[in-house]
């Protein structure tokens, strides 16, 4: 999980924060995997989302997701968008590879992924800086919403187990004026 990073694009005149995940081990293989072959869900839904100290004057954003095998694809809608950042929410799935007989593996539709989010200046300067957070989730439990506030990414869970959640550390400052 990487904190994120705030750029200012000059021509375009906007700021952008892009924060990132990868999958750093194949822990989702536990995950309510069966030997049959074809993608299912892993649990409910996964949650993404990044959260700034500073309100901010938000001008688009945007969550991919990259599955394990190099495919991308994009999550339509945020589940929270507002001044102090955005949350989304998918379905993560996974399947056995190999299922031709050339060797048994599990490949999973969210192995990493990287949200992009631009905003304008805002007349007064501010020092401002982000985290990110990612929320997991197996079995029968998932996430059934996402808040985003100053400081905070929340997640509602449909069950207090089989999850996890993982925060950044916060990026680094930028100012913005």
């Amino acid at each position: 999980m990487t904190p994120p990073s705030i750029y200012w694009d000059r021509q375009a005149a906007r700021y952008y924060a892009i924060s990132k995940w990868k999958w750093v081990n194949e822990s989702y293989k536990n995950d309510g995997m069966s030997s049959t072959c074809g993608w299912r869900n892993l649990g409910g839904n996964d949650g993404f989302g990044t959260s700034f100290n500073k309100g901010l004057l938000l001008t688009g954003y945007s969550l991919t997701v990259m599955y394990s095998g190099g495919k991308s694809w994009t999550v339509a809608n945020a589940a929270d968008a507002n001044a102090s950042g955005v949350g989304y929410r998918f379905q993560d799935k996974a399947t056995r590879t190999g299922c031709d007989g050339s060797g048994i593996g599990v490949a999973i539709n969210s192995a990493r992924g990287q949200q992009v989010i631009s905003f304008k200046k805002s007349g007064k300067c501010k020092t401002v800086y982000g985290f990110a957070k990612f929320g997991h989730s197996w079995d029968e439990t998932g996430i059934n919403g996402v808040g985003v506030g100053p400081y905070s990414v929340s997640f509602q869970w449909t069950k207090n187990e089989n999850s996890w959640v993982v925060a950044s550390q916060p990026g680094a400052t930028a100012k913005v004026c």
